[in-house]
């Protein structure tokens, strides 16, 4: 699901928590591990995760993805 243009969530489907998904165009970062980026375009692609990090995803340079990355402070 596109939640406004720069966040995108994947459902998790089973108890597994393992997801398949495909994100849009751009590349996209793991909320909950920067170091795992995306790229759209490149076909499906798929991850599990716990079930207490849901597979949550900002688009790189957005400001969403800037505040995760520096904190709320100043807003």
């Amino acid at each position: 699901y596109l939640l406004g243009g720069d966040i995108f969530v994947a459902p998790i489907l089973d108890e597994t928590g393992t997801v398949s998904f495909e994100v849009p165009d751009g590349r996209w970062v793991y909320a909950f591990d920067s170091s795992q980026v995306f790229e759209g375009g490149s076909g499906p692609q798929e991850m599990t995760v716990s079930l207490q990090h849901y597979p949550v995803f900002v688009r790189e340079g957005s400001e969403v993805e800037t505040v995760l990355r520096e904190g709320f402070e100043g807003l």
